[in-house]
């Protein structure tokens, strides 16, 4: 076997047959290497300049094209069967099975959080080719837009569909609206969020901002969105500030806060878009499923929600439940007709006497 170890590279090989005599004769051998010898040309330094050429594992001699049962299984399975190494004489350890996996790439380059940043590139491309188009719209025809997207996605296109226009036309509104444009890294952000997936971004980043894109895209589907900040402050900043934006683009918003009356949570609700804090949120799903009829509850069936501050709230203020008890009702004249049954009882074995 070669000492250099510029000289050969470790593998299996398909279709490798023995043409040496050596210590097991003049048969297939299961393990074999690729080796990697430098040519005649003097001054081959490179990986590039390097020849392939096939050797057998065991007795280092050249292999012919062929196969064999063993070598099949390596090169399939990682590791060689136990009939074949039986044959052989060959030890189970000298596959080397961990070498030969190391030897077929998957052909992913990158972490996986990697590759799906350079998939949301790919769309932030195509955002990016929009924005002449959209540019060229008068106020209501982008404002009409929300309008053709709603009944885009009701006749069956999805929302993922539906995206790299969506996103183009809230960063166009804006612009116009807020003098603000997302930027790529926003974008990128958006569509992590809608993927319900956590968003880290540094501060001065423009989170505010970001949560805008998905969403407008979410509440295109009319079943209501809501944003969920840490406190009552945040939530009526942001519907105020924000609102802005969304109402340029058709859409209504609401803030839920507390100790607000029934019929004004109601419409907060109702609205395309629900500001509030988690508690209120959480304390209102409580008291929705304690009444006695339907009406009277505040919220609708939940569909989307994009949390503010995900670290605090769902990890620091989860460690505190929510708690609620309804009050007990009144029921003293109900107590007052059954206390007057007992005498009536009396009454009637005297009676009988």
């Amino acid at each position: 076997m070669p000492r250099n170890p510029a000289t050969f590279l470790r593998a299996a090989t398909p279709g490798a047959a023995c043409a040496g005599a050596g210590r097991h004769g003049p048969h297939r051998h299961p393990l074999s290497r690729w080796a990697l010898r430098r040519p005649a040309a003097a001054g081959a330094r490179n990986i590039e300049d390097l020849a392939i050429v096939p050797t057998c594992w065991i007795c280092n001699s050249a292999l012919r094209r062929g196969c064999c049962t063993c070598a099949d299984s390596v090169l399939a399975t990682g590791r060689a069967s136990s009939s074949a190494h039986d044959k052989l004489g060959v030890s189970r350890q000298s596959t080397h099975s961990s070498r030969v996996a190391a030897r077929f790439p998957t052909g992913r380059s990158g972490s996986r959080n990697e590759r799906l940043i350079k998939q949301y590139r790919r769309t932030v491309a195509q955002i990016n080719a929009l924005e002449p188009k959209f540019e060229t719209l008068s106020d209501d025809e982008l404002r009409g837009m929300t309008e053709t997207f709603r009944q885009r996605h009701a006749g069956g296109e999805s929302l993922e569909s539906l995206l790299p226009e969506a996103f183009a036309v809230c960063r166009e509104a804006s612009k116009r609206v807020m003098k603000m444009r997302h930027f790529d890294m926003q974008l990128i952000g958006g569509m992590v969020l809608n993927d319900n997936k956590i968003a880290e971004m540094r501060t001065g980043e423009g989170k505010t901002l970001t949560a805008t894109l998905p969403v407008y895209l979410n509440a295109l589907t009319g079943k209501g969105v809501h944003v969920v900040t840490v406190n009552d402050y945040l939530a009526q900043r942001d519907a105020e500030w924000m609102g802005r934006l969304y109402n340029f683009l058709g859409l209504s918003v609401g803030v839920n806060l507390s100790q607000m009356p029934h019929d004004q949570k109601q419409v907060a609700y109702n609205a395309d878009i629900t500001y509030g804090t988690n508690n209120e949120f959480g304390f209102d799903y409580l008291r929705d499923n304690m009444v006695y009829d339907p009406s009277q509850r505040v919220q609708r069936p939940l569909h989307y929600a994009i949390v503010d501050e995900v670290d605090s709230i769902l990890i620091d203020e989860a460690r505190t439940p929510l708690i609620i008890s309804g009050q007990a009702e009144n029921q003293t004249d109900l107590y007052q007709r059954m206390n007057g049954i007992p005498q009536l009882l009396e009454r009637q074995i005297g009676e009988e006497k």
